[in-house]
């Protein structure tokens, strides 16, 4: 495990958001590509099928990500504590359920597809097509989880390396089959889902493999150290370390002990979990809520949308990146009791995360056009106004979100959670009512200007909560006190 608490911390935090940051990128732009395709190869309706119930598919998605980041976090902790064996129950005990779960809430919302497309007031024009996205995509939200958690998992044990290259393969993957399925099949929106689930399949093997062995790993450390420390003494001159660690393998039947066992490791994760995933969920619904009113807009509205949420995702690419390392060197800090240098690594962090951010955000405020019409195709020009106006309304603000990014991943860190939670509360309600109340009035700029208040309001909360102090638990004083 990389210790980011031990040296520098700039260039610790430096060189683990750097692999974060391509990561990120790279999986970010797994999205991006497929908009970019569509729109291209197939058009402005296409872009609208595919985006028509996007505020859905995050949401559900994103309770993944909070789910794994918490399960990540206490897994890193178990392994900061120095605990193998302990850490390799924790991680395949909750990797398996996380699994489980994502296959029930896929399965439920596929059987519930009509009434959550009637709820998003998906157009008549674009159902078809819009059904088969929908259906093909939940149907490998386990894999999408399954490989979430793992990359969450690796940063927690700091190799931020390994999300970089399974976001690699992903790429790859997602872009050669998109062209072949949407341009040289001429398979449609089809083509684009199927994309899509098999990039997710290919990194799935992948990263079930890694943690297979990383498991493996872990338990023969751990076995090393009962040996070391328990039958070294006690063995015959004449018997090596590995014939003691034959003799000190476990048994492989799971009964009622070890049932106990898994259940305490997935009630202990989930605990850190759980926060996390509504802290995701609270952050996402807006984007659920607001949908079906970008559809009611009409075609180019909904196409318009969906770009702009990837432009979204483009701006903020390095500040998640930054963000990561953050949180996993809270998470270190906090779990070796160095808690003196989580404020240095606040800063550091920001500090990067801002300089790697704001050349993308001037590119997209400098040349709006530009990165308009990179996501559609010659003739469907109905989109691209709305478009522009986002990037000029929106991008600017953007600084908001980045800090806001931070201290998310400061508050998870450090196992507060909660006011990570209440943070995106303030955001997720603002940004509904401003929308719902102004978008009649003022059409996309409404939905717009719900994006802008949201970010502004909830920034102003985490500084509030930081600058409070209210984010510092009885544990993290004690630690504190102990330092000095």
């Amino acid at each position: 495990m990389k210790d980011l608490t031990s040296g520098k911390v700039s260039k610790n935090l430096f060189i683990f958001m750097l692999p974060a940051i391509f990561s990120n990128l790279l999986s970010r732009a797994y999205t991006t590509i497929d908009s970019i395709m569509a729109g291209k190869i197939l058009g402005e309706s296409a872009l609208a099928a595919i985006g028509s119930t996007s505020g859905f598919i995050t949401l559900i998605t994103s309770l993944f990500w909070g789910l794994g980041t918490g399960v990540a976090l206490y897994i890193g902790m178990k392994n900061s504590a120095r605990q193998p064996k302990k850490t390799a129950k924790a991680l395949k005990y909750n990797f398996t359920v996380i699994i489980l779960v994502a296959l029930f809430i896929s399965g439920l919302s596929i059987v519930l597809q009509k009434p959550i497309f009637a709820l998003h007031n998906v157009e008549p024009a674009i159902y078809k097509e819009a059904k088969i996205y929908y259906i093909i995509l939940m149907a490998g939200l386990f894999m999408s989880a399954a490989n979430t958690t793992t990359n969450y998992i690796f940063n927690a044990f700091g190799k931020s390396s390994h999300a970089l290259i399974t976001s690699a393969i992903s790429f790859c993957l997602n872009v050669g089959l998109n062209y072949l399925f949407m341009k040289v099949f001429q398979m449609g929106v089809l083509g684009a889902a199927l994309a899509s689930v098999i990039s997710l399949f290919g990194v799935f093997v992948v990263n079930v493999v890694a943690l297979i062995i990383t498991v493996k790993n872990l338990e023969r450390e751990g076995n090393v150290l009962m040996v070391s420390t328990k039958t070294v003494e006690d063995a015959n001159q004449n018997d090596s370390l590995e014939q003691g660690l034959r003799n000190k393998k476990s048994p492989r039947k799971f009964g009622k002990d070890e049932l106990k066992t898994a259940f305490s490791y997935i009630v202990a994760a989930w605990k850190m979990g759980l926060p996390c995933m509504l802290q995701q969920g609270v952050m996402y619904i807006a984007g659920a809520v607001v949908n079906p009113v970008v559809n009611d807009l009409g075609g180019a509205s909904t196409a318009a949308y969906t770009v702009c949420l990837e432009i979204y995702k483009v701006c903020t690419i390095a500040s998640y990146g930054a963000a990561t390392a953050l949180s996993n060197f809270s998470m270190q800090c906090y779990g070796n009791g160095r808690v003196n240098l989580i404020n240095k690594g606040i800063v550091t962090s920001l500090l990067q995360g801002l300089a790697f951010s704001m050349p993308v955000l001037l590119i997209m405020i400098i040349f709006p056009n530009t990165v308009a019409s990179i996501f559609l195709k010659e003739g469907d020009a109905l989109a691209i106004p709305y478009i522009v106006r986002y990037i000029m309304l929106c991008c600017p603000c953007m600084i908001f979100v980045i800090v806001n990014s931070f201290f998310h991943a400061f508050y998870r860190g450090v196992k507060v959670p909660n006011l990570a939670m209440i943070c995106s509360a303030v955001c997720t309600v603002v940004r509904i009512v401003v929308t719902f109340a102004s978008v009649k009035s003022l059409g996309m700029d409404g939905v717009y200007l719900g994006f802008i208040l949201g970010w502004v309001l909830e920034c102003a909360v985490c500084l509030i909560f930081f600058f409070t102090k209210i984010w510092k638990t009885k544990k993290y004083k004690e630690m504190e006190k102990a330092i000095k």
